[in-house]
This record gives C-alpha cells, structure tokens and sequence, in this order.
C-alpha cells in the first residue's frame, strides 16, 4: 500500500514538471520569436487536406506549365520595324539573371512616364543554354503585366549567345511601373527517359545586356500642373542641365525652406547627374536657362511674371499660387503668395505626388493650412509611418513555384541611414500546395543575408498559413535594404515524376506586412546618409546656417548639399533656414548644416576648435591635424565635408560644408552633382583639391554604448527569465523525486535485510 502511494506521489511529482514544462515552453517560444499565437489562429483559416485540388495561385506559372513547349515558335532574331516616334527611352536589365531547375522566373521593371504618347515598344533578351540540353522540350515565355505576349523555343544550337526580340502591344502598358516577366521551362532526361530534376545542368541564363526599348512623343505639358516634374526633369533630359531654381537675393528664411525643398525634390529626380542651379532672381531671364522654378513674395516677382498673375482672381494673403507661364523662350513654374508661409503650401503641393496629380489646369490655389490637414490625416506618423507591405513594396504577391530551394528579395524603402529599434515584427500569410513532403519543406525569412526565423510547412495549413514574429535582439541596431523570403519545397519520390500539374509551389500575399521602427544611432557617417538629417523619408529637425550675403557659388553649392541630403525626400518634415547672424539659442535643438567660409559664416568660425579639420587663426587656409600634414599652398586651396556631434544638443549632428574660398565650394558642388560620387563619400570627413582629387577619413568613435541596469536587462529579457526560472523549479522537483526515491529504495532494502 505504502509502495502504491509513493507510486502515486511521484506520478504527480513527474506530472506537475510536465506542466510546468509545457507552460514554459510558449515563453520562450516568445522569446525566440516564434509567434506562436498568431501561429495557432491561423488554423481556423486552413483548408483541409483532400477537400479540393489546389492549384496555383501564380497564372503566370499555370500558363506556362499547362502549354507545349515544344509547339513554341523560333525565337525572332531581328529587331522588328516599328513606327518612327521623336523619342526612344532604353531600359537595360542590371545583372544576369540564371534559370535553374524545371522552372524559373524573373521580372524586371521599366516605367511610361504619365507625360508620354507611347508609340512602340520591344523587349530585347540575350540568353545562353546550357551544352547538356539536348532535344528535351524548353522554353521561354514573355509577360508584360501578367498578360502573355510571346513564347519562343529555346535553340540548343552551338551554345553560344541568343537573342529574342518580343514585341509589347501598347494596349498593355499603363502609366508608371510596368513589369515585364520572363518564365523558363526547362527538363531534362537521364538515361532510363526518366527527369533528372536533381541535375544543376538544365539552366538558362539572361544577360544584363537585355532590354526594353519604348519609343514616344511627348504631350505640352504647359495645360496641366499634373505633368510636374515634367517638363523641368524629362527622359530627354535628366539631368536637369537647363533647369533652375530661383529664389530673391536676401530671401527670407521662409522663403528660402521652399525653394530648398523644390531643389532638393528635383534633385531627387534626376538621372545619374543632378545639373539642376539654385540662383538668385535676379539671374532670371538673363541666363539662357529655358526650365525655370520661381520661389517668391508676389512683391518680388519679375513684371512679366507679376503680370501673369494678376490674371487671377486668387487671393494671395493666406493662400499661394501655383501656375505655369511661358516667358521669355521657355517654361517657367511660379511658386508665389504675399505671405511667406503660404510659400510653403505651394512647395509641399508640388512635392505631394498625390496632390499634384489632381491638378488638370495650368493654374492652381493652395489653401493655407492644406499641408497640416495632410500631415494630420496621413501615413506619416505613429506606427503607420513604419508599416510596409508585400503589395506596397511589389505591386502584388510572391510566388514560388517548383521544387527544392527558391528565394526572393523584397528591397525595402528605407535609405541607408536607417536603424532598425525594438520591436520590429514580420507577419507573412501564405498559401502553398499540398502535395509536399511536410517532413522537409519549410518557409525561412532573412534580415538582409540574416537568417531571423523558419516554419515548418504543414499539409492541414496548405490553404492558408501565417508565420509571425519579432525580429530578434541581434538585428536591432542594423540596418537592412532587403528582407528575403526562401521556401525549401521538396517532394516525396521526385524522381521521373512527368506531370506538370503536380509541380509544387507557394505564394506569399500581398497584404504580409513588416513592421520596422527607425532607432537612434551613435554614429555619424557618410555611410549611413541621409541620416540623421533625413528619417523617415522626412527632414529631421534640420537647420540650414547660410551666410548673411551668399555668393551665387555658395548658393549653387548649398543646391547641391540640400540636393544629397534630401533625396527622396517627402515635403512634411521639419527643415529651417537661418542666416549666420540671426542663429540663436532657439536653433540649438536642430540638426546643422553649415556651409560657408570662414569669414563669411560666423556659426562655423565659432566651431572651429570641434571641427576635424579646423581652419588657422584668421581661416586663410586649415590647419594640418592627426591625420593629416597639410602643406601650406595645398591647405589654402581645399573644400571639406565634414561631420561632427552638436556641442549644442545631444543626440544632433552638425554638417559642414566649408572651403578655404569660394572656388573650393564649387568643388564640393560639381562633385556632389554626380550621383555615383556621391555613395564614395564614407567616414565622417571628405576633403577634395583643385585638381579633384579626394580623401575620405574618419575622425569620430562609435559612442559607448551605456549597459543596461540589472532591472532593464531583466524587464528585456523577462521571457527567458520566466522560463529560466521555470525550468529550475521543475528540475528541484524532479531532483527531488529522484532523491525519494533513492531513499525509499534504500529502506527498503534496509527492511529487506532485517
């Protein structure tokens, strides 16, 4: 009786432990972001196994699997005789794009400009096959929007260089990003006739060399303030070598954050080489230049364009007008209003793609106070502003399609100075086919090349499955430009497996989201530009420090500085302009850009013992320092970028953009003007000569990052010390159990022996 108790006794003992396991269990499951909960309630989403055939979600990959590849026609060689158009756009693909397995798809983007009358377009596509294929049915299939516009066969020929030429109805093209597909279908045999899908040996290979060419004429974009940029910034020109903003001499602060802004959006726009000026007003009309952006007081415009406007019935004392005029031999875009402020409403309108678009006339009001009712009723703030979308950042859904390891990239909008904080989170819904071995086929998510969380694929989830979790502590504090999404779809008893229709496959939905907090960083570097004087798309509490009377070359150079920082910017953030001698303490709590020289901007001469690369007593030339002797001819003829922590607020960052004379200022200009020179900026220190040569050095140190106190670390990791805890308390009962029973064992024996 006594041996039935204690039996019971440890039963219980054993029992609790498997409790306490199985509660701990979901804890560190937390922990390890697993996502359990949201796991589970995607169960009532699945569809059971059996209850229909699924088929695949991609119709792209349905086509192509459900046609004949060998009843495919001979690819065209020659490039087809299309009608005469006054423009030609080329897009070229970036890299080589290598088809492997039985299928395989690659999709490539190019744009139709709102302001294009298209009139042809054509696909040119280089590939090569591999030698090993030999009389096996293969393919290539051509998609323009998920429309199909062409098939060829695959010619086995010498091996050498292919080229298809495809031609692109017009009827499929639509305004903006159009996409073009192209679908490999590629098998081979072994000697028994049987599929060698194991085989690295069937794989076809897209050249970088392919391209879409569209030809167009352009409409007159002087009707419609919708074309903006247009026809400032065009395919024909990119570059916006005869475009110009101008702004009065003396401009107001005001004023000159909205010309800012507009140069910076244009910047952002152009094509390779941002050749875009930031004048004075007073270089209106006598420049030669025909594109011209005018950001003034109504007071201040020239006559001509005062007498345009007076056509209007506008009020301009709250409100802002914003209307094209043809003036002396070009285009001209007035930005004006007789109160300062109002010259912002104009700015962001323009800027605002949403906005601009509803403007079908060449006139238009902006209603003072319309940009905060944006700012209040938009993405832009909380934790909307940080939410993205498979649909969003794609246009569509991710399909994967075929077995063994696929992986796709989804290039996130974030710029270089981006830092992921706690809390991030990536909710993906999916759907796959049931025909899988579930004991090997698994979904995995990388944080850029960062492996962060797998899931084993299930077959009662086929229909309808969501792996959710939070991105782990050892990626916050980085950053990533893509998160990459891989399914491993493996099959039972693959091999000689002929039907088409059990070609395996996944599908990632649009509406899976990642949540992506900006965090704050210590360090200040060119490599992480725009940060911090851009976050979120939007300027970051930024001030501009110019001098009291700028030269046309500090003003053209300040173009390109606002041009680099701003890219991409969106009009809702926080940017200011104060001259020299008006900076004050109310400027302290900004981000800093200074530009000048030394006699001619006194903020940056009263900072010259913090900066890196300091100037001598009376700034004729700078001073050699710890990385650098500088001779004395070369210290006097030398333009430097350079970066350094505020002295006047923690946690802000001041730029400097100063030269031993204008002619270095100039430098830094026509330097920053070349985007691909731009990204060879790194370190926190850029120093260019009159000769363009340039140097990059690091002065500043990564701060020490402050270790959490022992309350901190256990509120972060709370989960893990649940579970720690936890598991201690069962291993004591189990400890304890095993001691009972030693002793019990033991007397026992003891009464045994007796």
């Amino acid at each position: 009786m006594k041996g039935k108790q204690f039996g019971k006794i440890l039963a219980c003992l054993i029992l609790c432990t498997g409790v306490l396991f199985t509660c701990a269990a979901p804890f560190a499951s937390a922990q390890n972001g697993q996502g359990t909960a949201e796991n589970g309630a995607a169960s009532s989403a699945s569809q059971p196994a059996g209850t229909a055939k699924q088929t695949s979600p991609d119709s792209l990959a349905g086509k192509v699997l459900a046609s004949d590849p060998s009843s495919a026609a001979s690819p065209v060689t020659e490039e087809p005789k299309e009608p005469a158009a006054s423009y030609r756009k080329i897009f070229s693909f970036s890299s080589d794009q290598l088809f492997s397995g039985i299928y395989k798809s690659s999709e490539f983007y190019f744009s139709v400009e709102k302001y294009w009358k298209t009139v042809y377009a054509f696909a040119r596509i280089e590939f090569s096959v591999s030698p090993l294929i030999r009389n096996v049915p293969a393919s290539l299939t051509f998609f323009v929007n998920s429309t199909p516009v062409s098939s060829c066969k695959v010619d086995y020929g010498s091996g050498k260089t292919q080229v298809a030429y495809i031609e692109i109805p017009v009827s499929a093209l639509k305004t903006g990003y159009n996409k073009l597909t192209v679908s490999g279908f590629v098998r081979l045999y072994d000697d028994n006739g049987c599929l060698d899908d194991f085989s690295g040996a069937n794989w076809v290979n897209i050249s970088k060399n392919s391209l879409v060419q569209v030809g167009y004429e352009t409409v007159d974009a002087r009707q419609e303030l919708s074309y903006y940029p247009y026809p400032f910034l065009s395919s024909v020109d990119g570059t916006g070598k005869d475009c110009a903003v101008y702004v009065p001499a003396g401009a107001s602060g005001e004023e000159m954050v909205s010309a800012l802004l507009l140069r910076a959006d244009l910047g952002g726009k152009t094509d390779g080489e941002d050749r875009i000026s930031l004048k004075e007003l007073s270089q209106y009309g006598r420049d030669g230049i025909r594109h011209r952006v005018v950001v003034a007081l109504r007071s201040e415009l020239p006559a001509s364009l005062a007498a345009a406007e007076k056509q209007s019935s506008v009020s301009l004392q709250k409100n802002a007008a914003v209307f094209e005029a043809a003036d002396s031999g070009g285009e001209t875009l007035v930005v004006t209003s007789d109160n300062v402020k109002a010259l912002y409403e104009g700015a962001a309108m323009l800027m605002d793609s949403d906005r601009v678009s509803q403007e079908k006339k060449s006139f238009a009001c902006v209603k003072a106070g319309s940009a905060d009712t944006v700012i209040q009723n938009s993405k832009l703030s909380g934790l909307v502003a940080n939410n993205y979308t498979v649909q969003g950042i794609t246009g569509g859904g991710l399909s994967f399609i075929g077995p063994f390891h696929h992986e796709q990239e989804v290039f996130l909008p974030l710029s270089g100075g981006f830092i992921l904080s706690e809390g991030g989170k990536v909710v993906l819904n999916f759907r796959y086919s049931d025909n899988l071995d579930f004991k090997r086929s698994l979904v995995t998510v990388y944080w850029g090349n960062v492996p962060v969380c797998s899931k084993k694929l299930e077959r009662s989830r086929a229909g309808g499955d969501t792996l959710s979790f939070l991105l782990p502590s050892d990626v916050v504090g980085t950053y990533a430009g893509s998160i990459k999404i891989a399914f491993d779809l493996e099959l039972e008893d693959l091999y000689c497996t002929k039907r088409a229709d059990e070609m395996p496959w996944a599908y990632v939905m649009g509406n899976s989201t990642f949540y992506l907090p900006v965090g704050q960083g210590s360090r200040y570097s060119f490599d992480t530009r725009p940060y911090p004087f851009q976050k979120l798309g939007l300027f970051n509490s930024t001030c501009v420090v110019i001098p009291d009377s700028m030269s046309s070359t500090e003003l053209n150079t300040l173009g390109e500085v606002i041009a680099m920082e701003g890219n991409g910017v969106s009009p809702y953030g926080s940017l200011s302009v104060v001259r020299a001698s008006k900076f004050s303490k109310a400027n302290y709590g900004s981000n800093l850009i200074l530009l000048g020289t030394y006699r001619d901007n006194k903020v940056l001469a009263s900072l010259n013992d913090k900066l890196s690369f300091a100037y001598v007593p009376g700034g004729s030339r700078f001073a050699s320092n710890k990385q650098l002797l500088l001779s004395d001819d070369y210290a006097a003829d030398i333009g430097v970028l350079q970066l350094l922590r505020s002295p006047y607020a923690s946690g802000k960052a001041i730029l400097a953009v100063s030269g031993s004379k204008d002619a270095n200022l100039a430098a830094i200009g026509s330097y920053l003007s070349e985007q691909t020179k731009r990204w060879t900026l790194s370190g926190d220190a850029f120093l260019i000569d009159s000769d363009f040569e340039t140097k990059n050095y690091t002065f500043l140190k990564d701060q020490e990052k402050k270790s959490p106190s022992l309350g901190e670390t256990l509120q972060q990791n709370r989960s893990a010390v649940v579970f720690t805890l936890v598991s201690t308390f069962a291993m004591l009962i189990l400890l304890l159990a095993v001691i009972l029973v030693i002793l019990r064992a033991r007397r026992h024996r003891d009464e045994e022996n007796k």
